[in-house]
């Protein structure tokens, strides 16, 4: 097979958008002699910006003697007129040929600057029509040799064989200048918004199963438990039973442990039920108004006594529910499930969701009584490369079980010797991942202390970056203040729940690699659904290294 760069090119084949382009380059990847390199712009973008696009030229395949062949694919239908073939672009129409030649001449004066002028690109062309025939092939405007309409698409490697291996021999040297030109120069790097799209799109069609097999369950009363890991799909079970109880005119009650995740689904429910955390819906029922329970002075003893006096106090009908839908089960004390199951109905369905690999409390496992348990293992939202550095640095008692179709890019380790090279190094890396095409809402730094014991809290910007978190105070109903930003913050407590495209955990930093680390470690890891950035304090370092050692 050719050497496909650059070749990380599968990851983005994920969903049914995938462009007729990929399916050009798995072809020529398979049919074209294993000698040539072809590189490829399909979803990709550069991080540079001191050189203009490379314009259409969709693939450049290089011979051993650096000779270059450039191919424009063309999908589609095309026109023909009296200067030849051109194409409709929404309202514009462009000549195919002036605009072939433009993207040659500008391709030949990029390599003669790139190499100080003292080399010359040698660059032949192709051009690929997979779904056109041209009608009359000496009007196209260019060498009819040159051209592979949809009549003549199965020779299309076969044209590129005889193109580049005419009698030329090999030339190391030209060779390693013009593959360095392309690889390097014009700095391919993922394009991050189409890695996103069908990342989000393929996690969303896989874990719809976990909703399907709990929806196709028939039993009464409906008590469902689901034990499932991270990325399993629990959050898209709950939206669905939600909807569902909504559908059938029923009044549904979702609860959660941190205020984030409340926050979160209530922007994406339908209107009609309710969705609140778990210390809200006690103060909802005590004190509406808050006038007795500043949320920002208290302490542990004040959220144990708002619990305490809301079990205490009657049922009404305003807390009377059709569907309870818990999330964070494994966060919730046996007191608060019990107070809990008092606000549904007799013949309501629960659904009641937990990750015991995420409670980062140490809290019990709560008995439901008599429920039918559902338990699944298998991630779909973490990338290979994240399931993988999971299963070695944590040696969990249930391997990570992935089973999304993203590979996912290299777990980025960065070490840190204190909090001012930390904070000097995240910068940098923010910096890098925009440049490479990553917007600011798709990456998201979370904490591996607690919302104390972060320097993060302590500073308003990293870099360039202005912070978005958490200011500590409330307002007058008990929602947390967000300080505008650039970049989200969040510690791994508050983040469980969420999931962002690309996730700097950082402040790794422990003594022992103890149980309570290994959750706190995994909970953190499986927030990133393509790329995860980690930075690891001295004891932390030290502390891998030693469990990695004792594993052999």
């Amino acid at each position: 097979m050719a050497m496909i760069l650059p070749s990380d090119w599968e990851t983005l084949e994920l969903t049914p958008d995938w462009p007729a382009e990929g399916e050009t380059l798995k072809y020529l990847r398979d049919h074209v002699p294993d000698e040539l390199v072809v590189f490829h712009g399909v979803h990709w973008t550069r991080a540079a910006h001191h050189f203009t696009e490379f314009g259409e030229i969709d693939f450049c395949v290089v011979s051993p003697s650096g000779r270059v062949l450039a191919i424009e694919q063309k999908n589609g239908v095309l026109s023909e007129g009296p200067d030849g073939l051109s194409k409709q672009y929404g309202s514009r129409t462009k000549n195919v040929a002036r605009q072939l030649q433009r993207n040659l001449d500008g391709l030949r004066k990029k390599f003669e600057f790139y190499s100080r002028w003292k080399r010359t690109l040698n660059l032949d062309y192709l051009l690929y029509l997979p779904e056109h025939r041209v009608a009359n092939i000496n009007a196209a405007g260019l060498d009819p040799r040159r051209i592979v309409d949809a009549r003549d698409r199965t020779r299309l490697a076969q044209v590129v064989s005889e193109v580049l291996s005419d009698g030329h021999e090999p030339d190391a040297d030209h060779y390693r200048a013009v593959t360095d030109f392309l690889a390097e120069t014009l700095e391919l790097v993922p394009d991050a918004n189409a890695l996103i799209q069908a990342t989000t799109a393929s996690y969303t069609r896989l874990t719809g199963g976990l909703s399907e097999w709990a929806q196709a369950l028939e039993f009464s009363p409906f008590r469902l438990r689901v034990i499932g890991t991270a990325g399993s799909g629990k959050t898209q079970l709950a939206l669905a039973e939600f909807r569902k109880a909504i559908a059938a005119g029923r009044r549904p009650l979702f609860v959660c442990f941190n205020q984030p995740l409340a926050v979160r689904m209530r922007e994406i429910v339908p209107a009609g039920g309710k969705v609140v955390n778990f210390h809200s819906l006690c103060r909802e029922v005590v004190d509406p108004h808050g006038e007795r329970f500043d949320y920002a002075r208290m302490g542990g003893e004040g959220w144990e006594r708002l619990a305490a006096e809301a079990a205490a106090r009657p049922v009404t009908d305003e807390f009377q529910f059709d569907s309870l839908i818990v999330d964070e089960g494994q966060d919730m004390e046996p007191a608060w499930a019990s107070w809990l199951l008092t606000l549904l109905r007799p013949e309501g369905r629960l659904v009641w969701l937990e990750d015991p690999t995420q409670n980062l409390y140490g809290r019990p496992s709560i008995d439901l009584g008599q429920v039918v348990t559902l338990r699944t293992n298998v991630n779909y939202r973490s990338p290979r490369t994240i399931c993988d550095a999971i299963n070695v640095l944590l040696d969990l008692p249930d391997s990570c079980c992935c089973k999304g179709p993203n590979p996912g890019f290299d777990l980025g380790m960065n070490e840190y010797a204190d909090e001012q090279d930390l904070l000097e190094q995240t910068g940098k890396v923010l910096a890098r991942l925009i440049r490479q095409g990553y917007r600011k809402d798709d990456i998201a730094i979370v904490s591996y202390r607690g919302l104390e014991r972060s320097v993060f809290r302590q500073i308003n910007a990293v870099g360039d970056f202005r912070l978005k978190k958490f200011e500590g105070r409330y307002d007058a109903a008990g929602q947390q203040v967000m300080c505008p930003g650039d970049v989200r913050f969040e510690t791994v407590f508050r983040f469980k729940g969420h999931q962002a495209p690309v996730i700097l955990f950082t402040e790794v930093d422990f003594e022992e690699l103890n149980d309570g680390a290994k959750r706190r470690l995994f909970c953190g890891m499986t927030r990133a659904s393509l790329h995860l950035e980690m930075f690891v304090g001295p004891a932390g370092r030290c502390a891998l290294a030693a469990h990695l050692h004792a594993r052999g």
